[in-house]
């Protein structure tokens, strides 16, 4: 008699959940969104760290140069976040102060590939401008930290390799200038979202989409400038000259 009242009570209570309409996880987010805005705090500078001999960030980057040392990548072409191999890459990524120094090699892009780019880049407009501002915010925001963060000894290796800077030289250029660029925008979107002819606009947060022109020198450090972005589900285009 107890295991058919039990029974019973399930097969009630679950007839009861079937009644009852839960949105899923990414419905809740997206509501919030759009019912949402949130303020974007005034950014402080990123602060320049000193990379004193034996400091953590300095063994950091010290190990990420090696590794890149000992190790010849392949870039490829990268369009709406796919990879995209030639059957013969051409181009060379070298040390400028060590020419016979590989770093890797990289697919070249053809006048199809441009096509393509230019193909993807009308698709993403219609995707970026649906998306609500508070979410292209975080994508920014949370780039920014990733670079601050884990990602700095990475790009800042391959910028000192593959553009002959310094520990100093290379902090201010692909560190603390693109982390205060992602931030600052940010905050000017915010204050400026009804902008008029005079008013400035935050390119990219705006923008539905990025087109990265690389040159060779730079090319090792904005190829993972540009994995920093995707992984916050941006895709920005890539199309190497």
């Amino acid at each position: 008699m107890l295991v058919s009242r039990a029974a019973k009570v399930k097969s009630n209570s679950s007839v009861r959940r079937s009644k009852v309409s839960i949105p899923s996880v990414r419905q809740v987010k997206q509501r919030r969104m759009s019912h949402t805005r949130s303020t974007v705090p005034y950014p402080p500078n990123e602060p320049i760290l000193e990379y004193r001999k034996g400091s953590p960030e300095r063994v950091a980057v010290e190990k990420e140069i090696a590794h890149l040392r000992s190790t010849k990548l392949d870039i490829p072409i990268i369009i709406g976040g796919k990879e995209i191999r030639t059957s013969n890459p051409t181009g060379v990524a070298v040390i400028p102060h060590q020419h016979a120094h590989v770093l890797a090699t990289v697919h070249q892009a053809t006048a199809d590939h441009v096509k393509q780019a230019i193909e993807e880049s009308l698709r993403a407009r219609a995707e970026w401008a649906a998306m609500p501002f508070d979410h292209r915010v975080a994508v920014f925001m949370k780039a920014a930290d990733l670079l601050a963060g884990p990602w700095r000894a990475k790009v800042m290796a391959a910028t000192m390799l593959g553009q002959s800077k310094n520990l100093f030289q290379a902090e201010i250029d692909c560190s603390c200038e693109l982390i205060d660029f992602w931030r600052f925008n940010a905050r000017m979107r915010r204050i400026f979202m009804n902008p008029s002819p005079t008013r400035p606009r935050a390119p990219g947060i705006a923008s539905p989409t990025a087109l990265w022109k690389a040159l060779s020198t730079p090319l090792l450090r904005s190829t993972l400038q540009q994995l920093v972005e995707t992984c916050q589900r941006r895709q920005p285009l890539w199309v190497t000259p």
